[in-house]
């Protein structure tokens, strides 16, 4: 994809000695995705094929982006990002953008001297405010962040449940409660082999519609603007992560009312959520729970390992029914913010 370049010597000659800036190439996605695993369980790893094809899939046009290497080796020292998200354009045109300094380069000024380039970028993209994050496995970092103006503003909790030990069975009675007031349960895939193209578009666009409503409602923190249908439309239908097995909607006769989408990667042994959302209408009758309860069981049976989520901290509710269900939650990301004008 294109990205915008600033003055790499410039960048260099800010940076302290040993050190010298260059545009970043697609092939920097392999140490990096390597260097961020090797701190993570497995269960939280990704892979360099999955950032790419998340970045084809949603691409930001304005994003920056910018190595920083060792003089000697060419080793990667740090990364820095920013762009206006994308798909993802806060209303008021913030960007969001970071700052990720190998361990064993730390403490040695590389942030403090990339960060004035990262405020220019943005201001340069007539940003009022940058949006950042750091892991709460890193207190120090958000230190760090907190001392040169950054807020936190909200944090997004990762769950996972290992699916070796989920038992669809203790979850039948308090399910079939759902199933009883006459909501049926089904694939998208299923749908997909009966419908013709022209019906099953249209219900491809139902689906947007009900998670536009129920996006609404969803408690964020920074600004994360419902996506556009096109962009859903992709996401869900044509990147090598879609699990139509594992979308599943929730009909009340023929009317949709509630659905969850997943993804499957990593070969098929690690999947998760991408959005569960019902219809204001039909909230508190226990169909999100029994959607939950039926897409972990098929992903049980489908092979896969674990299953992960995200939610909002203040999305009490959501949160409440996945730990139930089993699932053990993740490091936060802190969710950060500066303002810029």
């Amino acid at each position: 994809m294109t990205t915008t370049l600033p003055d790499i010597d410039a960048v260099t000659q800010r940076l302290p000695p040993g050190y010298r800036a260059r545009p970043f190439r697609d092939e920097d996605r392999e140490p990096l995705t390597a260097a961020r695993n090797a701190e993570l369980p497995e269960v939280e790893q990704q892979s360099a094929a999955e950032w790419r094809e998340w970045e084809r899939l949603v691409p930001d046009p304005a994003q920056v982006r910018v190595i920083v290497e060792t003089g000697a080796s060419d080793e990667i020292a740090a990364f820095l990002n920013v762009g206006n998200g994308g798909p993802f354009r806060a209303p008021d045109g913030s960007a969001r953008g970071g700052i990720d300094v190998a361990r064993a380069h730390r403490r040695k000024g590389l942030g403090g001297a990339l960060l004035p380039f990262l405020e220019e970028e943005a201001r340069r993209l007539s940003a009022p405010k940058l949006y950042s994050g750091v892991s709460a496995r890193e207190p120090e970092s958000l230190s760090w962040a907190q001392a040169r103006g950054f807020k936190e503003i909200g944090r997004r909790i990762e769950a996972a449940i290992d699916l070796d030990a989920f038992e669809p069975a203790k979850w039948e009675e308090r399910a079939r409660k759902t199933i009883e007031q006459g909501i049926r349960l089904v694939s998208l895939d299923s749908l997909r082999q009966e419908l013709d193209d022209a019906r099953f578009e249209a219900l491809t666009r139902e689906i947007y519609d009900v998670e536009a409503e129920a996006w609404e409602d969803v408690p964020v923190a920074g600004p994360f603007p419902h996506w556009q249908y096109d962009v859903f439309r992709r996401l869900m239908l044509e990147s090598p992560s879609s699990a139509l097995d594992l979308d599943i909607l929730a009909l009340d006769g023929d009317k949709l009312v509630a659905f969850t989408s997943s993804y499957r990667n990593q070969g098929g042994k690690k999947g998760g959520t991408g959005f569960t959302g019902t219809l204001r209408s039909h909230r508190g009758r226990g169909i999100a729970f029994t959607l939950k309860v039926d897409v972990l069981g098929r992903a049980k049976n489908s092979g896969l390992r674990w299953m992960l989520t995200t939610n909002d901290e203040p999305n009490k509710a959501m949160r409440g029914i996945n730990y139930t269900l089993g699932y053990e939650p993740l490091p936060a990301h802190i969710q950060l913010e500066k303002q810029l004008s």
